[in-house]
């Protein structure tokens, strides 16, 4: 994605430059009352007002018109923004993504877009965008973003789109061994002087860095293994400074007693991992550990943010065997933890003055005669006992362990976990929205806000004492599963036994981690693996960095 080069100007200074392909965005009812129009060379006045008078102008529509005159031709691309007052961040997101795919078609190596920014009204205040300079770089990250999350397709094993480096023994897949893509600039015409690179250099990053984690997610469970996702972090690791990673093998969590994870990776022939990716954003802090292991700082500020996800490579159910039915499906239940991949490389990207750790369990779960069974009880890293009735309910298991370890190594000021928990969930909120839970009601509002505008949304569910009661179990401190009633909540209140004492918000992302039948489709979004969470986090990292 890097050989695509996204910049912004001034609108008067290169009003009078040439362009390959012109794109004019236009209001529903305000196509004739655009000031950028009136301002282009005379001789385009008329065609264009003739060609406008056929222009369908519904939100999204879109149209090109080529002016040919002595041998030269001019392309223009319309765009209909449609109503005023209905358009918002996400609209802004759906336009770059139009234009970008009708360029494409179009076979131009560059275009330019002629600025919309300043004709938004102040009624969209409600919607983030005003008539300001912060607006104006919103309009450009948001259009940007749809633009870069337009580059992606997963295509590495289409035999007619060879479009990865042949080597058997490598998998790891930097983007730029995607597609070489025909257009190579795109320049975003501003009505202010402001230059806006940094932010582009920004969104980039962290658009590439969903665009990593859908790569990953995609793989089938064959070339996907948890070893395979141990390597993807070592090089990551490899790549940025400041980034350590070390893999708690089998053995060694024999020893640690992390029970959870090696009960439910037992049945595979190939071993559990717990991944640990440690990033230091903010240097020269003294850290130490206490007997516990536990890490005191002078600094509140260098206590790290922890982020934990579910990386289940492939997910049969165990010896609870799911149903055969769209079991292939069953490679995203490890979304969870190459999101929290993805993450971490566009934090380490940006350079992010924080302290980040990652942490991402990642185990097969397949029956076999060494299988964990239910009636088994597993005593966890943090020593509760968890009374196993279906071992379908793998993923809490894992991150529980996860969790524990992440707060009694780590002393954490917020925890924030993801997973494609529950299908419960799915059929609670739908397969665009996901759920969210947790013990802190100021970190689930700025969650809550700054999902709504990533347009990753979010819904949050109560997660109340009852619900901690209905996981109670007779013959160890909880079982994995409370009844049909409320089973996403009840996922939650699992894992709220292995974060007390710590701010904590759980994501359930089993509907919108991928493209499922029921989604609403979205151009910037092709099949398979979203990426879904992994904008939202890393703009919360990047508030928190800023506050």
């Amino acid at each position: 994605m890097k050989n695509l080069l996204i910049e912004t100007a001034n609108f008067e200074s290169r009003i009078k430059s040439k362009h390959e392909l012109i794109v004019v965005c236009v209001f529903q009812n305000e196509i004739f009352e655009n000031r950028y129009l009136k301002k282009f060379d005379p001789k385009f006045k008329k065609p264009i007002k003739f060609f406008l008078t056929t222009f369908k102008n519904e939100f999204g529509n879109i149209k090109e018109f080529f002016f040919i005159q002595d041998n030269d031709i001019q392309k223009f691309l319309f765009v209909s923004l449609g109503d005023k007052k209905k358009f918002d961040n996400e609209k802004a997101r759906i336009v770059g993504s139009k234009i970008f795919l009708s360029c494409k078609d179009l076979k131009v190596t560059s275009f330019t877009i002629f600025p919309f920014f300043e004709l938004i009204s102040e009624e969209n205040q409600d919607n983030n965008i005003q008539l300001d300079r912060e607006s104006e770089e919103k309009i450009v990250t948001y259009v940007s973003e749809g633009i870069l999350l337009s580059l992606y397709s997963f295509d590495k094993y289409k035999t007619e789109k060879k479009n990865y480096i042949q080597n058997k023994n490598k998998k790891i897949i930097p983007s730029s061994l995607h597609k070489e893509n025909k257009i190579d600039k795109i320049l975003l015409l501003t009505s202010s002087d402001v230059n806006f690179r940094d932010t582009l250099e920004k969104t980039h990053e962290i658009v590439d860095a969903v665009n990593y984690t859908r790569d990953i997610s995609n793989l089938p469970p064959n070339e996907c293994t948890p070893e395979t996702l141990a390597e993807f972090a070592k090089e990551l690791s490899n790549q940025y400074q400041n980034l350590k990673c070390k893999i708690i093998d089998k053995n060694l969590m024999q020893t640690m007693n992390l029970n959870g994870i090696l009960s439910v990776g037992k049945g595979s022939i190939n071993p559990p991992k717990l991944i640990v990716l440690e990033y230091t954003g903010r240097k020269n802090i003294s850290i130490s550990k206490n007997k516990r292991g536990k890490i005191s700082d002078s600094k509140e500020s260098s206590r790290p943010y922890l982020l934990v996800g579910k990386a289940v490579t492939f997910d049969t159910g165990g010896i609870s065997l799911k149903p055969g039915d769209k079991m292939d499906e069953m490679k995203f239940d490890k979304c969870g933890g190459c999101n929290i991949l993805g993450i971490i490389r566009a934090i380490a990207a940006i350079k992010l003055p924080i302290n980040v750790i990652g942490l991402i369990p990642a185990v097969e779960n397949v029956p076999s005669d060494r299988s964990y069974k239910p009636g088994d009880i597993i005593t966890m890293y943090n020593s509760t006992t968890v009374e196993v009735l279906n071992t379908d309910a793998e993923g809490r298991i894992i991150l529980g362990d996860a969790l524990s370890y992440g707060t009694i190594n780590y002393n954490p000021q917020v925890i924030i976990d993801m997973a494609t928990l529950t299908g419960a969930c799915i059929i609670a909120l739908g397969s665009n929205i996901g759920g969210m839970m947790g013990n802190n009601e100021d970190l689930l509002q700025k969650l809550k806000i700054i999902s709504k505008e990533t347009n990753e949304q979010i819904w949050e569910l109560p997660l109340l004492e009852e619900f901690r009661d209905q996981i109670k179990s007779k013959i160890a401190d909880i079982k994995n599963i409370g009844g049909r009633a409320g089973g996403t909540i009840t996922a939650a209140a699992f894992l709220s036994n292995f974060v007390e004492g710590f701010p904590w918000v759980h994501f359930d992302i089993a509907g919108p981690a991928w493209i499922q039948e029921s989604t609403v489709a979205k151009s910037y979004n092709p099949v398979g693996a979203t990426g879904f969470g992994v904008r939202t986090l890393v703009k919360y990292l990047m508030q928190e960095a800023n506050s």
